[in-house]
């Protein structure tokens, strides 16, 4: 046991004294973080000009309401949009308004309005959806307005009738009750999985290119005269799960500071942590990552060279995505028929009961059987690979066919 701590000793040591694994700790969640939060933030505190927009109103009861609607104020006090009266033979003036900036859009409402239901907006910068859907929605309200007004209708009672109810989430938990946002369950959920799916198709290939490398160096050969190959392969994979699940604790970590802090980062993202599911999470790391940890380590005592190896690690990614796509798809059904059996699977277990959890916690009797089907099957893969290991790992040349893996596997 002395020989084979001491190989996991220096696996961990040799990773996490990397460079690249300290810089990728430290600022892959802050890019995570950005990337959920900043785009929110840039349009909170981006400066917003007062605009001028020309209006061509052929309807003739369009402007009066549109210019009353649009009444939303900069922090001056000033009117965010000043809306000036046009005709449409100004078309080409006010085009050529547009491009020296002296407006910022113009508008042509057509005499049907009422039943095309659609105008034109001539403006440079088309991405600016919160301007166009800004004037679509008072425009909506102005024509809705005059037509119920038309027909004997007082707009003000139907507004108040077609209010929109909105949802509070309230999430139960073992008969508690929780507040949380339904994209703060959602992006957590996919956070949570993310990691889990990056940490083990990542460091499996850490794996899969050491083994490679020492290999095909003849340095395994060295090696292998002082350890058995077990024991090697198995330090190993500890060794780099090891640095893997200190970068998952110091993201997860931030994770929970980031979610869980009073920030208000974005209203409604901001989930409930269990700290149960934490605990799973570890557990479905550790034995998601010494299953497939396993076969990327079989996969690399196999291969001849770096390309045969990126070939055959085709299946294994295959069994971690597929399971991720599979999750994302039933995230409004985790308990239906389907999810149960496949969550049960166990090369897809670590993932998918994991995004069962973050959706609603299953029965306990699904969660032990996945957990117990599991172990039972990284036993075996462990024992199976160990034995390829051992007889690939001196093998140099012609890769060996299926057939002759699976007669080292039975001696």
């Amino acid at each position: 046991m002395k020989k084979l701590f001491t190989i996991a000793k220096k696996e961990y040591m040799r990773v996490v004294r990397r460079k690249g694994f300290i810089i990728s700790t430290i600022l892959s969640p802050l890019i995570m973080a950005g990337f959920v939060f900043l785009p929110n933030q840039l349009m909170k505190i981006a400066e917003e000009k007062q605009k001028v927009i020309a209006v061509v109103d052929d309807s003739g009861f369009i402007f009066d309401r549109l210019e009353e609607s649009l009444d939303r104020k900069l922090p001056t006090g000033e009117r965010v949009y000043i809306l000036e009266r046009a005709k449409r033979e100004d078309k080409e003036r006010l085009i050529e308004r547009i491009e020296r900036n002296e407006i910022y859009a113009f508008l042509i409402i057509g005499k049907d309005i009422l039943n095309t239901r659609f105008f034109e907006i001539y403006l440079k910068n088309v991405s600016d959806y919160k301007t166009i859907g800004e004037i679509e929605d008072k425009l909506s309200s102005a024509i809705s307005s005059f037509s119920l007004l038309s027909k004997g209708i007082n707009p003000d009672v139907v507004q108040e009738a077609i209010k929109k109810v909105n949802a509070v989430t309230i999430k139960v938990v073992k008969g508690k009750e929780k507040k949380t946002g339904i994209m703060g369950e959602f992006l957590f959920s996919i956070f949570m999985v993310s990691l889990l799916f990056g940490i083990i198709l990542g460091y499996g290939q850490v794996i899969m290119n050491g083994v490679l490398e020492e290999k095909t160096n003849r340095i395994i050969e060295i090696m292998l005269s002082s350890v058995n190959s077990f024991k090697l392969m198995a330090g190993k994979i500890i060794g780099i799960g090891s640095a893997g699940l200190t970068q998952v604790i110091i993201w997860v970590l931030f994770a929970i500071f980031l979610f869980s802090s009073n920030l208000n980062i974005v209203s409604g993202v901001r989930p409930s942590i269990d700290k149960n599911l934490l605990l799973f999470f570890v557990l479905f790391f550790v034995l998601g990552y010494l299953m497939y940890a396993s076969f990327f380590a079989a996969v690399g005592a196999i291969a001849g060279n770096i390309q045969e190896a990126q070939q055959m690690m085709t299946p294994i990614t295959y069994m971690i995505v597929i399971p991720y796509i599979i999750g994302i798809g039933f995230s409004s059904s985790p308990n239906s028929t389907p999810m149960v059996i496949l969550s049960i699977f166990p090369l897809f277990t670590p993932i998918l009961m994991l995004m069962r959890m973050t959706y609603v916690f299953p029965p306990l009797w699904q969660v032990y059987l996945s957990i117990a089907l599991l172990i039972g099957t990284t036993f075996l893969i462990i024992l199976a690979t160990s034995k390829i290991f051992r007889t690939g790992i001196l093998l140099y040349g012609k890769r060996p066919s299926f057939s002759e893996i699976l007669r080292w596997i039975k001696y």
